[in-house]
């Protein structure tokens, strides 16, 4: 698609658009979740959520899509079936740092402000602006997460759609996540969970004031843009033992329709249940220059929980943040159901037999593809690799399934530092504790 259709189309939706979202509930904008169809698309589904919302129906999905709208940008070689595909094969499709030195975002959806922090702080949109920007100007916010790397070499990026406040978590910000790989993920975070993101390295950038031309909904007051929320140090937020974390989830859950709503919970509702015997860490690999592997652990826990109702159980994770060895502080939840690759641990939510009590789900970020490690000894670590289990939903469109040891040789993890695959899980799982 030619830069000056995309013009074209973005005006025709600026016209077209201007009564969406009047009869919507007031604090969340009704925007369709779409995944990332690559693995290291999340710019280009974000997006296209954006362009997306902004159209009458799904007209735009259908007619541009996340390929079209890659391959729009004259920096990018992507061979992809458009208007939605992607290329497994193609090393062009996978732009691995598309934030430097050209910002797609902007290019894809045009009439965009951005945040701008100022050196060292990565401060997250203000409370007031965002507010704004979405019951006000009916518009999403374009989230830029650091991760622990410079802004430049990595991040993610998700859609911010609803914000509610007032409730017992204080206020609640709506999360879109084009991850995991044509899944994607809808959940809730506390306003520090929102500012510090769910690695608790803050923000590279907001993009804001969406279609700010002739006919769009006039601009908030941008005067004081950024938020100071410091994640550099302990939260304020109140802890929480994990026996009390179900409890105040659930309340907030039936006091707030709009949250029950977005995440697919139903209005009548059982207690939530918790697997206080397992806790769910995630970490990274990643490669230093030299070629040795770094274990970067993300800042947050996950405890997996069960909703109960009339017809069915549904499961829901709750984002924890460590303050002592015993007290959490809730950072946020959601997910109508856990993550696609936890549904081979479904047992384990019930509770009904010994589980490890930790699980680690590592990601290798050259693949997309996620471990889940719970080593029982030294030789019989419990390990998944679901996005290349032949199939599943999780596996990117036109993969070919590959054993886990052809994943790991290709992606230099194991390899020669390791006398066996599963002596080298081992050890991961001992850095991992080890590794702040």
């Amino acid at each position: 698609m030619t830069r000056a259709r995309l013009r074209l189309v973005a005006f025709y939706l600026t016209v077209v658009s201007l009564g969406l979202g009047q009869n919507a509930i007031a604090d969340v904008l009704p925007l369709q979740p779409i995944p990332q169809r690559g693995k290291l698309w999340c710019w280009a589904a974000s997006s296209e959520m954006v362009l997306d919302y902004l159209a009458p129906g799904p007209v735009y999905r259908a007619a541009a899509g996340q390929c079209s709208l890659v391959r729009s940008l004259p920096q990018v070689s992507c061979d992809c079936p458009p208007p939605d595909g992607f290329n497994v094969t193609d090393p062009g499709c996978d732009r691995r740092t598309p934030f430097v030195p050209d910002d797609f975002v902007p290019k894809l959806i045009e009439y965009v402000q951005r945040t701008a922090p100022p050196a060292g702080t990565f401060k997250a949109i203000s409370r007031n602006l965002l507010t704004c920007e979405i019951n006000t100007r009916r518009r999403p916010i374009v989230t830029w997460w650091r991760y622990p790397q410079k802004c430049k070499d990595a991040g993610h990026l998700v859609i911010t759609s609803g914000i509610e406040a007032g409730t017992n978590l204080g206020s609640l910000v709506l999360i879109q996540d084009p991850w995991p790989v044509e899944i994607g993920n809808t959940y809730w975070l506390t306003w520090r969970g929102f500012a510090c993101g769910l690695q608790l390295s803050g923000h590279c950038v907001d993009y804001y004031d969406v279609q700010k031309s002739e006919g769009a909904p006039p601009s908030c007051d941008a005067s004081q843009p950024l938020d100071d929320t410091d994640c550099s140090h302990p939260s304020a937020e109140p802890a929480y033992q994990l026996s009390d974390v179900a409890a105040t989830v659930a309340s907030t859950l039936r006091d707030t329709p709009n949250i029950r709503h977005a995440i697919g919970v139903p209005d009548e509702f059982q207690d939530l249940a918790c697997n206080t015997q397992q806790l769910l860490r995630s970490a990274r690999i990643t490669f230093a220059p030299d070629d040795s592997e770094m274990v970067n652990k993300i800042g947050t826990s996950r405890l997996l929980c069960t909703v109960g109702t009339n017809q069915a159980s549904i499961g829901i994770s709750i984002f924890l943040k460590d303050r002592t060895a015993d007290t959490w502080t809730i950072v946020g939840f959601g997910a109508p159901q856990v993550t696609p690759w936890l549904q081979l641990y479904a047992n384990t939510l019930r509770g009904d037999r010994a589980v490890a009590p930790e699980l680690y789900e590592v990601e290798i970020p050259s693949t997309g593809d996620i471990l889940l490690i719970a080593p029982n000894d030294k030789n019989q670590p419990t390990i998944h690799f679901p996005l290349v289990q032949p199939g599943t939903p999780l596996r990117p469109s036109g993969q070919q399934p590959r054993s886990l040891k052809e994943v790991l040789g290709n992606d230099k993890v194991g390899g020669l530092r390791s006398a066996t695959l599963g002596s080298y899980l081992f050890g991961l799982q001992q850095r991992l504790k080890s590794n702040p």
